[in-house]
């Protein structure tokens, strides 16, 4: 933890190593490995998400994975992409023998039908987590639900209203509404209010024959803005947690793409803690001066 901001990193920042839908390694680090990995770069937790399939793992995993992670002080959280029923309650499970507090959700562009309206893109979505809320409420357990290219940023907004529950907050992608052409700054104005989990990455766009490709880059090393857009969430939201969450392409070859991948995780976490440690500073040296801050304790 860095001041009063807490520190974790997704199973996909190691998409290569620990496999994707995209790419299944012969030998995947295994979660235990990765829980490590967190450990030595002095994160405080850990997102297992969809990339690795996390609701099928047996009881015996889940055991030795939380057995692992109370013996490094890693604090684990759980997600997925695609809203399924069984697999939703097979994670919040999960979550309860692991004593993990959020679970962050993807809905998935086939929980929408084709040509669905948006209003009732919006009541559906609205719907179903609103029937989550007993079995949040009953487990103590937060639900994030990520900007993912279903939902627009202002739709996901009105739903969130409309749930209106405490345990039902966002996980504020600073990169995703690219897609809808949107500055990530203004996603973070407008999501941020209402986030709990930030996943920070960065990008760099580059100009290609009929288009533009945005390409994942490792966080400080992109166009991002990454300080500015790490100042403004904290500002918004004091007690957002941070996730670094990286998009690496897939090298040529498997030594490469390993060594390629666990470079980009130093040089974010790097990076990330000056930011923060920045972000920290600035504020004590100015709090006489601005006790407005929302860092002011």
């Amino acid at each position: 933890m860095i001041g009063k901001t807490k520190l974790f990193i997704s199973s996909y920042s190691y998409r290569w190593a620990m496999g994707s839908r995209q790419y299944r390694p012969p030998n995947p680090m295994p979660i235990k490995e990765f829980l490590a990995k967190a450990k030595g770069h002095g994160f405080d937790g850990v997102q297992i998400v969809d990339n690795v399939n996390p609701e099928n793992l047996t009881q015996k995993e889940c055991k030795e994975i939380f057995a692992v992670a109370q013996k490094l002080g890693i604090e684990l959280q759980w997600g997925f992409e695609g809203w399924e029923e069984n697999k939703i309650d097979r994670l919040l499970e999960i979550c309860s023998k692991t004593e993990a507090k959020l679970l962050r959700g993807v809905f998935g562009k086939k929980f929408f039908q084709d040509r669905i309206s948006q209003q009732k893109r919006i009541n559906k979505a609205i719907s179903k987590l609103s029937g989550l809320l007993p079995k949040l409420e009953k487990r103590e357990i937060m639900f994030a639900i990520e900007n993912h290219f279903d939902l627009k940023t202002f739709e996901l907004v009105e739903v969130i209203k409309k749930v209106n529950h405490p345990l039902v907050r966002i996980c504020l992608d600073t990169t995703n509404a690219l897609a809808e052409i949107e500055k990530p700054l203004d996603t973070v104005k407008t999501l941020g209010p209402f986030s709990t989990s930030m996943h920070f990455k960065d990008f760099a766009i580059s100009k290609v024959v009929g288009g533009y490709t945005v390409m994942g880059r490792p966080v400080g090393e992109g166009q991002q803005g990454c300080q500015e857009i790490l100042r403004k969430a904290l500002e918004i939201n004091p007690n957002i947690e941070v996730c670094i969450e990286l998009s690496i392409i897939k090298p040529e070859d498997e030594f490469t793409m390993l060594e390629q991948e666990e470079g980009w995780v130093k040089t974010s976490v790097k990076n990330t803690k000056e930011y923060l440690n920045n972000i920290y500073s600035g504020f004590i040296g100015n709090r006489d001066r601005k006790s407005g801050n929302l860092y002011h304790s």
